[in-house]
């Protein structure tokens, strides 16, 4: 087994408690909850006022305080001092460790509990707990919330559960890889003592089953709680305080038996150094690394650790391709067909179809594949995949990109995700990403040209419109000839003013639409 790392200073701190880490597919992204912080959100809405702009110092203190007692069921006197005070922070990859880290604002944090839960199949797209609507109310259960973009969240989406009752203040969720079965640590009639694990499928979209408590093999008389189910959906961790661990809270596996989700085997105990004679708890998996992440107490406080392990044996363990397919010609995600076929074998090949341009194949047996991208209208591409060659050490997720170009040579195609200061052509830090995506499709394909549009909306003078539209296109060409290198002579500039509007501009949200930068690219 690898060494096991405590995750750096900008995320574990001395004083307060770090838990649920929740890792992006890639990698590169861990969401967590950092509990008692003083430097918390405090953003309060009541009757969709914010209490924090309207109320003093000392009448916020003392609602605070008021909500809290309802929560914790006691007098509380200090409101941020209470483990009810969680905010959600992110840390990305800077180097070769987490080193950018992000207090985000409201509405993914706020004065009221926020955690993250789980990932859902949607790009940019969490669970967490609690369901908040907003005139300021809260609820018992757990809601989607999605990144717009940078730092930019949309408002939390309830994820509706029938039946949904918990008896314990601890509650946790877990999603499938297919969004299609969650699994809950909750404290309900029937459970057999303290929390257990229950199981609710998918009914409709953001609609599950009542949950209906999972097998003895999996639940007991003692705590089960911080499910995580791995990608391939065979593998269920979880934590719990049954007496045959090494002490306190311990992490367990069990691999799944059948299609029922009520069969697994018998748990398997986590060896150290995972788990300890501390309370261990909240394990995830990241299949891109291989790294298991877990909470731990074992310095004092809650910290999050990781270690390059894998608890599955490799010839059980399925390895999975995520299949990508771009627009050779715009770089931006393609829904296709996707065609597998191993090399060893004529029988063995199959199909299947992506969704925002994203497609899983999971195996066990490896052997060398052909993957062939289909789409009407479009050039397929056929890739030679040897998996042997690309995963890394404990990983077991890879992801394969796969190009299809349009036969016309010509593609139009706008980005909603560009944007600028208020009425300039400075470019805002949310939009690099995006561009940056153009810099290597023009970079891949050193004979395209590109023509970019700058359109407005119809607030000014028609000659100031075309000359901000203007200003913005050359303020991306720039961008492209400056950071990506590309020869200037592969772009052209045009400024549109108000002329080609997608509405009538009759809203705010109508002429934002019409606030846009398009591009065409051709050969």
């Amino acid at each position: 087994m690898h060494p096991l790392e405590k995750l750096n200073k900008k995320i574990n701190t001395a004083q307060y408690d770090e838990i649920n880490p929740v890792v992006s597919k890639d990698g590169k992204t861990i969401y967590f909850t950092r509990v008692g912080y003083p430097d918390f959100n405090r953003t309060l809405i009541d009757n969709y006022t914010d209490l924090s702009q309207t109320l003093s110092y000392t009448d916020y203190q003392k609602v605070l305080n008021s909500i809290y007692k309802t929560l914790t069921g006691s007098t509380v006197n200090e409101a941020y001092k209470s483990r009810f005070n969680q905010d959600i922070w992110i840390a990305t990859m800077a180097g070769d460790d987490f080193n950018n880290i992000d207090h985000p604002d409201y509405p993914l944090n706020s004065a009221l509990p926020n955690s993250v839960c789980s990932l859902t199949p949607r790009t940019n797209e969490l669970i967490i707990i609690n369901e908040y609507y907003k005139d300021g109310s809260m609820y018992k259960g757990f809601s989607t919330i999605q990144e717009i973009s940078n730092n930019n969240w949309s408002f939390p989406k309830p994820l509706l559960i029938y039946d949904y009752k918990n008896q314990s203040d601890e509650v946790n969720l877990t999603m499938s890889e297919e969004g299609d079965i969650i699994i809950m640590s909750l404290k309900r009639q029937d459970s057999a003592g303290d929390n257990d694990l229950y199981v609710s499928k998918r009914i409709r979209e953001n609609v599950y089953s009542s949950p209906q408590p999972m097998s003895r093999a999996i639940n007991s008389v003692f705590r089960e709680s911080t499910p995580y189910i791995s990608r391939d959906g065979l593998f269920l961790y979880f934590s719990s305080n049954r007496p045959d661990g090494y002490g306190g809270t311990d992490i367990y596996v069990s691999k799944r038996l059948d299609d029922t989700w009520q069969n697994w085997s018998d748990p398997v105990l986590l060896p150290p150094p995972i788990n300890s004679v501390y309370d261990d708890s909240q394990p995830f998996v990241n299949e891109a690394t291989g790294n298991i992440y877990f909470t731990s107490r074992r310095d004092g406080s809650s910290d999050i650790f990781r270690v390059a392990f894998h608890p599955i044996k490799e010839e059980e363990r399925k390895k999975t391709l995520v299949l990508h397919v771009f627009n050779a010609l715009t770089g931006q995600p393609i829904d296709a067909d996707i065609q597998y076929k191993r090399q060893d074998s004529q029988s063995s090949k199959g199909t299947i179809s992506t969704k925002e341009g994203i497609a899983y194949y999971s195996f066990i047996e490896e052997s060398k594949l052909n993957i062939t991208a289909f789409k009407e209208g479009y050039k397929s591409e056929t890739l030679e995949i040897d998996p042997a060659t690309i995963y890394r050490e404990e990983a077991s997720i890879a992801d394969v990109n796969l190009y299809v170009e349009p036969i016309a040579k010509k593609e139009k195609f706008t980005l909603s995700n560009i944007y600028f200061v208020q009425s300039t052509a400075i470019i805002k830090d949310d939009s690099y990403k995006s561009l940056d995506q153009i810099i290597s499709v023009l970079k891949r394909k050193p004979d395209l040209k590109m023509k970019i549009y700058g359109h407005t909306d119809n607030v000014g003078e028609e000659k100031s419109l075309i000359r901000l539209s203007l200003q913005r296109a050359n303020a991306i060409k720039d961008y492209l000839v400056q950071k990506g290198e590309i020869s200037a002579d592969r772009i052209t500039t045009i400024g549109m003013g108000r002329s080609q509007p997608l509405n009538d501009n009759s809203t705010e949200e109508k002429r934002a639409k019409n606030r846009r930068v398009e591009f065409t690219v051709y050969e």
